[in-house]
């Protein structure tokens, strides 16, 4: 509600189309606070292969996150 955005650092690390989809996905916050199908409707008409992307993450997100 603050419309602010975090990131972490090691996001910075991965594919840039990862990295990509990311500041995407974050930045659709500022017009939907939520993962309705409006929400995804924004990530898509940047990211139009989101799932992709999304499905990525899911897999090797935490590999990243464990360099910690």
């Amino acid at each position: 509600t603050k419309k602010n955005l975090n990131f972490n650092a090691l996001v910075a690390l991965m594919p840039s189309e990862i990295l990509d989809y990311v500041i995407v996905h974050e930045l659709s916050h500022l017009k939907e606070m939520n993962h309705s199908p409006a929400f995804w409707c924004e990530v898509e008409k940047i990211i139009p292969d989101y799932k992709l992307k999304r499905k990525w993450l899911k897999a090797n997100g935490t590999k990243y996150m464990l360099l910690i």
